[in-house]
């Protein structure tokens, strides 16, 4: 996790750069400090998961393009998913469970571009069916 106040360093020849592979935005100026950071680097592609739907929702008009955000449903804010109309990815036990249709994402490459909403198989018990 990131110290407030600490600047955010990626290695030089970053083209692709997953925020978080666990962990989340944990206030609004961490989150501002990512949209920064894409804003100077639009050569890099970011994406990131998140719960944290106030602070996206804060910015929501400055969201890069070169930044795909992905709402994960489980959060506090979950009712944000939909009066904003964000994307989102919700985890499902087993494949079986997914509704019919809904593209499942297993390597981040539905996360990696703006796209669908989709779903995730719990990595913890993960079955297919």
């Amino acid at each position: 996790m990131m110290q407030k106040g600490a600047e955010i360093r990626l290695p030089r020849k970053a083209k692709f750069v997953r925020i978080h592979a666990s962990g989340d935005f944990f206030s609004q100026e961490y989150f501002d400090k990512w949209l920064k950071l894409c804003e100077r680097t639009p050569n890099v592609h970011y994406w990131a998961f998140t719960k944290s739907l106030p602070y996206w929702i804060e910015r929501i008009e400055r969201i890069p393009p070169n930044l795909v955000l992905t709402a994960s449903y489980g959060g506090k804010s979950d009712e944000l998913i939909e009066k904003y109309g964000l994307r989102y990815a919700k985890v499902f036990k087993h494949e079986r469970d997914v509704p019919k249709g809904m593209q499942i994402d297993t390597d981040d490459r539905h996360a990696m571009v703006n796209g669908p909403s989709f779903a995730l198989i719990d990595n913890f018990e993960k079955e297919i069916d």
